[in-house]
């Protein structure tokens, strides 16, 4: 699954096709990851690039 179907399972009201990547914001407002990618510019090209990645839920500290 990717981040973008998770997004729309977990929280479908941030699914937009007017917003960069087709979803609101940042895989890591969301929890998905810890914090954004390096490459991050929250431009349609990246946030696309990000949003297509596999999900892989993470895994709580002990």
């Amino acid at each position: 699954m990717k981040m973008k179907e998770a997004l729309k399972q977990i929280y479908p009201e941030f699914v937009r096709k007017k917003s960069c990547g087709g979803a609101f914001g940042c895989p890591s407002w969301y929890g998905f990851e810890n914090s954004k990618p390096a490459y991050c510019k929250l431009e349609e090209k990246t946030c696309r690039k990000c949003w297509n990645r596999k999900y892989e839920p993470m895994k709580a500290e002990s």
